[in-house]
């Protein structure tokens, strides 16, 4: 059985060696422009999820970061002046921490708000960072408490925070990672399907 004959027509079906000109000039626009617009498709999706993972970064990993870097010393060094006596300073130590972790929340709940209406829908569509907050809100309560109890019950709810602090700490650090990892992949990903698409 000979198949040099469909395969040939297969191959000039491929080629359009037998449409006419204006024909073939059709196909060629259609097909460039299809492939114009599925590597824009990729660029725009695969650059919009960069951006979405970068906004959780950007708005709840790096923040948490930078404040537990803040807190921990504060703590530390709040301890200390207790285990020496130093009760005032302990407590001046609390309300620095009180403060500089309402500043967190109040920015945390400012960057949902804030910037244009693309970046708005992309922030809403992000999923929040739950559970993060919810540690950062019971270290602001644990702070509170202690800043005004009294000085023998001062140290069992400094270390309770402290615990509460290395917890927010390890869940920040493992988020960062998360997204980091993510976007990484999506890059990746993109790189590999737009260099696809031209060779195709």
């Amino acid at each position: 059985m000979n198949f040099s004959s469909p395969w040939k027509q297969f191959v000039q079906l491929l080629t359009f060696v037998n449409l006419p000109i204006r024909r073939k000039f059709t196909f060629f626009g259609v097909g460039t422009l299809f492939w114009f617009l599925l590597i824009g498709l990729l660029a725009v999706g695969s650059l919009t999820f960069v951006h979405f993972r970068y906004s959780q970064v950007s708005n709840t990993a790096l923040p948490g970061l930078s404040l537990s870097l803040t807190l921990h010393p504060l703590m530390q060094t709040s301890i200390e002046e207790l285990h020496a006596g130093e009760t005032d300073k302990a407590v001046a130590r609390l309300h620095q921490m009180h403060q500089r972790v309402s500043v967190a929340l109040m920015n945390s709940a400012k960057a949902h708000s804030e910037g244009n209406i693309f970046e708005m829908l992309n922030r809403a569509l992000a999923r929040e960072d739950g559970k993060g907050m919810e540690l950062l809100k019971t270290l602001l309560g644990q702070i509170q408490e202690a800043s005004v109890a009294p000085s023998d019950s001062l140290l069992p709810l400094l270390l309770k925070a402290q615990t509460t602090l290395g917890a927010f700490t390890s869940h920040t650090d493992m988020q960062f990672s998360l997204h980091e990892q993510q976007i990484n992949n999506t890059i990746r990903m993109a790189i590999n399907a737009i260099a696809l698409a031209i060779f195709i």
